[in-house]
């Protein structure tokens, strides 16, 4: 049975204690400066009732729609790594952004949330806090090398 944290986060995977690759440490000690390399890693995690996974582990599970850190729209994106970091451990997602097309034919259309982008990724991978806004997302091919991707969000009344 999974229990739920303060922040409605649950462990849904056993952690393993690993290093962090250069690239993701060096973006995590900007928002915990000094923290070493070594963290705590997850291949599954639970948040908000909503399960997510890196790539390596199930990559339909690694696919989301992000904050980031600077900014309030949501992107698109892939999990790489999930890990717990800090004196006061929080859950930390390491992303990175599929390239965005320059003629998504979505932006019309604001409201309806699909975006097109390229299969390929962003090389600077982004650290995000489990508490920003983060969702699941469907994706589907679109064309030879684009995908479109939508994210999974509930609405509440």
């Amino acid at each position: 049975m999974d229990t739920l944290e303060e922040n409605n986060e649950s462990q849904s995977s056993r952690q393993k204690e690993i290093k962090l690759e250069d690239d993701i440490h060096r973006v995590l000690v900007m928002l915990i400066p000094g923290h070493s390399k070594t963290v705590c890693e997850y291949a599954h995690f639970e948040i908000k009732g909503k399960k997510f996974a890196s790539a390596k582990t199930t990559y339909c599970n690694s696919i989301v729609y992000f904050q980031p850190t600077s900014d309030d729209v949501l992107v698109p994106g892939i999990i790489r790594k999930i890990f717990e970091a800090g004196d006061k451990p929080s859950v930390f997602l390491a992303i990175h952004r599929y390239l965005p097309v320059h003629n998504d034919p979505f932006k019309k259309y604001l409201g309806f949330g699909a975006t097109v982008s390229w299969k390929a990724t962003i090389d600077q991978v982004e650290i995000v806090p489990a508490t920003n806004r983060v969702y699941t997302a469907n994706q589907r091919p679109w064309g030879k090398d684009c995908i479109v991707s939508h994210p999974l969000i509930e609405v509440r009344c």
